[in-house]
Parts: C-alpha cells; structure tokens; sequence
C-alpha cells in the first residue's frame, strides 16, 4: 500500500472488492480477454508511438466486456444486451462548454470561485485565484494553471455513455453527435466530447506515464508525470462541476498497463498496475462487472433528477415554470433578471431536480430547478462548492442554492449551524442572508438513511470524511462587481461591515474569508420601493470567538489576495478580527485598481498584482506572501492615487493611515509568530451602470449596537493633517475605525458630489498573464489537444495554496485547515 497525500494505492483485488459491485453473471473462460497491445508500444524499429491509434481497439475490448458490443450511437440492441458504451471523444469538444467559455468571453480558469462575481477577477499563473480555503487539501490535487488555452476544448480520450436504462430499456442518447472523422485510426467509435453524460472517463498514454510501471514508481516525481497526473484531475473537476457525483470511476492507461481509479471529494483511490498482456482478464472483469451497474453503483447522487435537452424539454412542467417565472419578474428586478435569465436559458447544460433538506425536518425535503451554475470549483477534492440560482419548485420563488462538502471535524462548523446561531440573535443582525432549507444530504442505503459521505479517509485514516450538504438562502444577490459607482460600492461594503460587526459582537462568530465573491448586493424587488442592501455571505471558512488563537496553522483559510499582510508574512500567526477587517480594505483597493481612473498603464497593474496581491514562497512547510504587501501597510502607501474629485479616493486614504497605526502597535507582538529572522528581516514594519439606483444608509442606531463610531480616535489625513494615534493603539481592534471612514464619509458627502459614472470597464481584462514555458505534449501524431503551458515550480516538490503553480500535484497535508 503507498499513499501519496490524497491518492491512495491498494491491490487490484482491494480495489474491485471494496467499489466494483458483484454481477450474478459469470466471468467464463470461454470469454476473449485478449487486447491487442501492438499499437501500445512504441515501435521497435522506428520508435514511433501511435496513441490515436489505441483508441478504436479500447473501446472495442471494453464495449465487448461491457456487453454492448456492435450497438452503435443509436443504441441498437443486436444481440448484446449491455447498458453502456465507451466512445472515442479526443477530438470532438463538448459543445455545451465551448459555448459557455464564449458567452463568458473566455474568462480565465484561475477567475472562477464561489459565485460569479468573481468571473474576470484578476490572477496571473502563479496566483491564488479562488474562494475556497488555502489548505493543500484542497490544492494538490487541483490541476496546473493554463492561461488562454481555456477555450472550451478541454476534453479526455475516451469515455463510458450510458444507452439503456436501469431495467434494460432503450435510452434516448442526448451525447451522441455525428462527427467528422479525420482518419480510419479513429474508426466507428468517434463521437463528441460530452461532460454532462459522461458515467467514466479514460486517459490513454504511450509516452510519460502519470502513475508509474510498477508498484514501486506509484507517484513519479517527474514534471510531466506531474503534470499529466494534473491533466486528469482537470478532466475529472469538470465532469464533478457539470455533474452530481458522490464519486466517479477513471481508468488510466500508459502503454501495456493499467490504473483503475475512483475519485470523491477527498481524494483518489488507485489500483496497482494491471499488466494487460500478462493479465488481460483482471481489465476486462472491471467493465464486466459494470454492464448492468446502477446510477448509484456508478457514482451518481440520487438527490439529483437529470432533465436531458431534448425535443420534450420544453414541455417539462418544471422548466415551463421557470421560463414563466423568469418573464413575469417585475421591472425593479431589472439589474437581477439577466443574471437568472443567464442561469436557465443560456448554453445547453441539462437541468437538475435537487432534494435540500427541510432545515427543521430531516426527513422532508424541498425541490429546487437549477441549470448553469453560477460558479464551481475547479478542483476535483476540497468543499468543491457549486453555487446556483435556483427555482423553488414549491413557492414559485428564486433561491441561492449552495452545494458543498463540509469537513466532517469538529474544527468546522456546518454553514447551517452558523445560521442557526445568528437566527437566535433579538433583533437580527442586519446585512446577512437568511436560510430557506438546507442540510445534510442522505440516500438510502438498505432501506436506511444514510449522510451522502466521502470512502477514502478509509484507506487515509489522517483525514476527516467529507459530508455532502446543501443550503439555499432566500436571498439571490448581484455580485459586488456589478456595483454602478463608487458610492455604491462603499455602501454595500459597509453594510458588509456591518453584518461582520453583528456576528462577531451578537454571535462571536468571525468570518474569516472576506473576499469580493462573499459580499454581495441585493434588490429585493418583491419591495414596492426596493433598495440595494450589502450582504455578507459564505460562512463556511468561519470560527467562533472562543476557538481563535487555540493552534497554529500550516495554512490559511480565505483568499489570497485579500489576506492580511500580517497573516502573509507570519505563519505562525491565527486569524483575529483585525485580519478580517484589513480584507475589507483590499476589497475596495483591488476594485480601485480595477475599475477606476487611476492613470496607471497596464504594465505597472501587472506588476503591482504580481507583487502586492499574489506573490508568494514556500519555506519549511509554511506558505508566505508578499513583503511589499507587509510594507504598504506599515507605512500607509496606497495602491494608486484615484484621479477626480470622487470622495472613494479620501476613503482609501484615510483606511491605509488607520492600518498604518495599527501596524506601528504589531511588531514585537508578531515576532512571536515569525519564522526565524533570516525570513522576516525584509518585512519589518518602517516606523517612520445605474446612478439613479436608491442606496440608503442603514440607520444610526442599527449601527450604534455594533459599532461606536463617535469614539473613534485616530484622525484622518484626508481632511487634515496626519496625526499620530498613541502609542501601542491596535486601530483594528474592533470595526469603529474603518466602519467610521465608510459611514462619515457616506453621511457627510452629499451624493450629489459622489460621481455618478466613476466606475470604468474592467482594467484587469487588458493584461496578458499568457505563461512563456510551452510543454509540448504531442506524440505520435496526438496533436488533437491544445498544447499545453506549465509555470515554474515552487523547486521543493510542494505544491502552493489552491490554485498556485505547482510542478508536482501531491503532497503531505493537513486536510482539515
């Protein structure tokens, strides 16, 4: 047995014993086990390699074990009996995703996250792009970051279609497309990439193996094993993202052997190498034991009722009520419409029927239309988050439906629970979202109910199990980059302050991942005067009050680019509300530099990203960021100077010379959290659109429960001349000074001297992150897959915080950070 972080080794006979089910039918020796392994080979006279070639005999040799060989695409019964089929898809992209990366204009892998918000959000190749937590739990086994080859064309080699129901009948075949064959190599079996429909994909390889030959070269720490080790998990993250899987099965073949693979949200359990010409039989018994599986033998998440585009779909009741649903929204919904009509009518993406559990009742559950997802992560292990608008099927209504794998620790609370914890608050805390239904997601296992969980902590007894949950808030909001100026902006940050401010004062409840994606704005258009509110969202990542500062931590949990110089710089350091409240400044400084005139060229926002907000380095097992970061911070320096009049410029201003003085209190404190001086030396502190939307203030004495703003102390240079805060003041010890430069200036500035058409097109889009190290990848003519770019390693054979550059997709790690 060899482990290797998240990818697990076990015996062949491990592997069919513990997840391939049992068939009543026998495995006879009067059966052809034989395959045909000449094209596998590189040739002995010429070394060439011909991997197209491998293609046609797979699926012959599979269709065969899986009972369904000679039915063609439309599912001919002939004498075979068998309910599956594997197809040659390597040169026919999936056309659902090609027509979403081009209706997302081609939006960069790394921008994707937990709501779509965060679509187009900067983030060069070696940044840490998304919302989820920075433990390598959830990064190595995230695939290597390709700038500007996200066209849409990504697609695996071959891949296993299902043909006929459970009970043997007749299926219609919505994956199977007529495709023009470019040579007789790809023969009979080709057919169109399709990720929605795919039940097991197959990466085939006669040159640089990702898993090894032998038992004993399970991991090889080669770069282009690592990195086709890298490729699959792209592959398999987004069939999980288009899909509802508890798990999905892959097989893996390099030259004359063979891996079989099964994937959950914690990691990979890989077989030993099947020998295919000294034990043929041991591949064919695989898919034999396959023909007649069930959708739940196969990975498939019975909660979840797939409605296929076809002729009929749109005479299905539950998407005729949607589409009515969708027309009759009134027109003070007119900033939310286009992002609701986006997620059920754009691309051709199947819907899904989704179970949530009642949020007092287990066993009821609620119904819930969703399509295109607003967001999904682009790792295949972690809390893998899918966010939606969804339909409630019962009240006629539009949800935010969220669907995750929560660490089963004690360490994490279920978002659920920190609701609940909120709902007891009298009066409410303002600016948060409110829970429709949600919970734990159960199936039946014998007649019994059982939570949907993860099976590969089983052979990895260091981590914690993976509980599939749901949650659906009433609120559906608009992302904080849809804001139509910077007046707007700062209200609904603001008001996002508020809401942090209530849940740490009421609740004790720190956040711990502020981030553009976690603030969202919303209309609630029902109101016959509807207003745009600030919410704060996404409480996975939080902890309570009483549990800060009990350990250390290997790594962080949030987001990179909006985590606290202190937090960057000293590793030892845990989480504390000064932290969260510096995110909230990074926020508005990232949207300054990205949508507002600033005169700086495109070059110099490269590099201010680069060196700022996403530069990091891995030293002794801790992650590190920017020094320049730490810097700014110490000495109160800006991220550009805003040009104009407009007062957003006097905020940012006056909230860098705040954290100014908090960072001239931090230095001996934050010595105890350092790393030995040779790593910290660098970073010591210096001790020298629609304007005519209604933007309320929340009321003075909603805000007085929270946050005294009469008491603050350190007076701004933005008015008047900088004065000093006294010595030791922790400025971020508690929200009222930055709540106060947000909610003085809003009161004090009429709205009439805010500018109205400050905000510009996005900045971030013109800058080319493009890598400048190719990796050719082609081999005996495979030249049907885009080439592919890798970035420079991190030298140390560790892999970076989720989404980093990695040369290696494996590693050591505590998965529960």
């Amino acid at each position: 047995m060899k482990s290797g972080s998240h990818y697990h080794q076990i015996s062949v006979a491990d592997f069919m014993k513990n997840f391939v089910p049992q068939t009543q039918e026998q495995l006879g020796d009067e059966l052809d086990f034989s395959i045909d392994l000449r094209k596998f080979k590189p040739n002995s006279k010429t070394g060439k390699r011909d991997e197209k070639g491998c293609y046609s005999i797979l699926c012959n040799y599979i269709d065969r074990a899986l009972g369904s060989e000679g039915d063609g695409n439309e599912g001919n019964e002939g004498t075979n009996d068998g309910h599956f089929v594997c197809r040659n898809v390597s040169d026919w992209p999936d056309r659902s995703l090609m027509s979403e990366t081009k209706s997302r204009g081609e939006a960069p892998a790394w921008s994707e996250s937990l709501d779509e918000s965060h679509q187009g959000d900067p983030g060069p190749q070696n940044s840490p792009p998304v919302s989820e937590t920075l433990s390598r739990t959830d990064s190595d086994l995230l695939p290597p970051r390709r700038p500007n080859t996200r066209s849409g064309t990504e697609r695996i080699d071959l891949a296993v279609f299902r043909v006929r129901g459970e009970s043997g009948e007749k299926r219609r075949l919505p994956w199977a497309h007529s495709v023009k064959v470019k040579d007789d190599r790809q023969g009979e079996y080709a057919t169109q990439n399709s990720y929605a429909y795919t039940l097991m994909g197959l990466e085939v390889k006669v040159k640089g193996d990702a898993w090894g030959k032998t038992a004993s070269e399970f991991l090889p720490d080669t770069g282009i094993g690592s990195d086709f080790r890298g490729q699959v998990c792209e592959y398999v993250a987004e069939i999980l993202a288009r899909q509802h899987r508890t798990f999905f099965f892959t097989v893996s073949v390099y030259q004359t052997t063979a891996r079989l693979m099964r994937w959950d949200r914690l990691g990979v359990i890989v077989s030993e190498p099947i020998d295919l010409e000294a034990e043929p039989k041991k591949f064919y018994e695989f898919f034999f034991r396959l023909r007649k599986a069930t959708n739940v033998q196969l990975g498939f998440d019975p909660t979840a009722t797939l409605i296929s585009i076809d002729e009929y779909t749109d005479s299905h009741p539950s998407i005729v009520a949607v589409t009515e649903a969708i027309t009759s929204l009134p027109r003070a919904a007119s900033r939310i419409k286009p992002y609701i009509s986006k997620a059920f009518t754009d691309g051709s993406w199947p819907y899904y029927e989704l179970q949530v559990s009642d949020k007092t009742d287990s066993d009821k559950t609620h119904r819930f239309l969703v399509r295109n997802s607003s967001s999904h992560s682009r790792a295949p292990t972690g809390r893998a988050t899918k966010g939606y608008i969804a339909f409630d099927l019962e009240t006629r209504k539009f949800r935010f439906l969220k669907d995750s794998w929560r660490p089963d620790s004690p360490d994490v609370h279920p978002e659920l629970e920190v609701y609940e914890k909120f709902g007891s608050v009298d009066p409410p805390i303002p600016c948060l979202a409110t829970v429709c239904c949600g919970g734990d997601v159960f199936h039946l296992i014998g007649g019994e109910r059982v939570k949907q969980a993860t099976r590969t902590q089983e052979w990895i007894p260091l981590y914690h199990s993976r509980i599939h949950t749901r949650i659906v808030l009433n609120e559906v909001g608009l992302p904080l980059k849809a804001y139509t100026n910077s007046r707007e902006l700062c209200n609904i940050v603001s008001q996002a302050m508020l809401a942090h401010a209530g849940a740490w004062v009421d609740a004790g409840v720190l956040h711990r991942d502020i981030s553009d994606g976690n603030i969202v704005i919303y209309i609630n258009y029902d109101d016959p005067t509807p207003t745009t509110t600030g919410l704060l969202i996404d409480w996975d990542l939080c902890k309570y009050r009483t549990e800060l500062g009990n350990k250390s931590q290997r790594s962080r949990s949030g987001t990179w680019r909006f985590l606290s110089a202190a937090l960057l710089n000293y590793p030892l350091k845990p989480n504390e509300l000064a932290d969260d409240l510096e995110a909230f400044y990074h926020v508005l400084s990232l949207f300054a530099l990205r949508y507002h005139d600033h005169g700086m060229s495109t070059d110099d926002l490269k590099d201010i990203l680069q060196s700022v907000f996403y530069a990091y380095k891995f030293d002794r097992g801790h992650w590190i960021g920017s020094a320049a970061k730490y810097r700014r911070m110490a000495s109160g320096e800006l991220p550009c100077e805003l040009n104009g009049s407009s007062p957003f410029g006097e905020i940012l201003r006056d909230m860098a010379h705040i954290i100014q003085q908090h960072y001239k209190s931090l230095h001996k404190t934050l010595e105890a959290f350092a790393l030995p001086k040779t790593q910290t030396s660098g970073i010591t502190p210096q001790m020298s659109s629609d304007p005519g939307s209604n933007q309320p203030l929340v009321q003075k004495s909603v805000v007085a429960r929270y946050i005294d703003t009469t008491a603050a102390k350190i007076k701004r240079p933005a008015r008047k001349p900088s004065v000093v805060a006294p010595a030791g003041e922790r400025a971020l010890d508690s929200h009222i000074e930055l709540y106060a430069v947000l909610d003085d200036t809003l009161r004090d500035i009429p709205e009439e001297n805010w500018d109205p058409k400050d905000k510009l097109p996005d900045q971030f889009a013109l800058i080319n992150w493009s890598s400048k190290r190719p990796l050719d990848y082609s081999d005996g003519g495979n030249t049907s897959k885009r080439s592919r770019t890798t970035a420079s390693g991190t030298g140390n054979g560790h892999v970076p915080p989720l989404g980093l550059p990695r040369r290696s997709v494996h590693v050591d790690a505590n998965p529960d950070a």
